[in-house]
């Protein structure tokens, strides 16, 4: 079984839901520290042709607690009047703004809980089923961390495979997993361009952006352009 685990970002960019796609369970880092300045409320997206970053209010952050213990404000006015604003007469507009409102507008403030449920929907709009779950709901010891603590979820889960973002490859040992039996692969998003309704393609926006623009077809397809690479490089 191949799982991966990554802090609950809201609508995150599409390497993350390749890491989701690219997985049997996805498990959802609830119990992991607040990161200021991170992308656990924050993205961005495509507004009047140029990249606009978006903050979401949460209330009192403090990196000394969970994501699981932070909450929402619940203004989130400005944000959906900035999605209209930008996507308007995108194609697929009609399509995928009653599902960001969904999320947004739903009454569960926490921020972990409404953050999955950004990842959860577009899987649900995509018609791509997988296995979501969260951290929170196991019972993984304080002191266990890091990369024991992966592999620790990894047991508990019964995976013989982990997946972590490309960006992880220093924080982890190939040795270290194969030790405990699993096989450890990261996921290197290829990004390839779509129409945006602009004459230049911008990268690493939310996954907002590509829904707005793409097909649900399209999108599938594009979850899928990724490579698995081992931690030397090769595949």
């Amino acid at each position: 079984m191949k799982l991966a685990l990554m802090q609950p970002y809201v609508f995150p960019y599409i390497g993350y839901y390749q890491l989701a796609f690219s997985v049997d369970e996805f498990v959802f880092y609830d119990d992991a520290n607040f990161i200021k300045q991170g992308f656990i409320n924050r993205n961005a997206i495509l507004l009047n042709r140029a990249r606009f970053d978006f903050s979401l209010p949460v209330a009192s952050i403090s990196s000394f607690r969970t994501i699981a213990q932070h909450n929402y404000t619940g203004r989130f006015e400005v944000f959906l009047k900035q999605i209209r604003s930008a996507y308007a007469k995108a194609p697929f507009f009609e399509a995928v703004y009653p599902i960001i409102a969904g999320v947004i507008n739903d009454q569960d403030l926490g921020v972990a809980r409404k953050n999955a449920q950004s990842i959860t929907a577009v899987f649900d709009y995509l018609k791509v089923p997988r296995v979501f779950s969260f951290a929170s709901d196991l019972t993984v010891a304080d002191d266990c961390r890091a990369e024991d603590r992966v592999i620790e979820v990894c047991r508990q889960k019964k995976a013989t495979h982990y997946h972590n973002s490309i960006g992880g490859k220093s924080l982890y040992s190939t040795e270290h997993f194969q030790a405990a039996g699993i096989e450890l692969r990261f996921t290197k998003p290829l990004l390839p361009p779509y129409a945006q309704g602009s004459a230049d393609f911008v990268p690493y926006l939310s996954m907002i952006d590509t829904l707005m623009w793409c097909s649900p077809s399209h999108v599938v397809d594009l979850l899928g352009a990724y490579e698995l690479e081992k931690n030397d490089g090769n595949p």
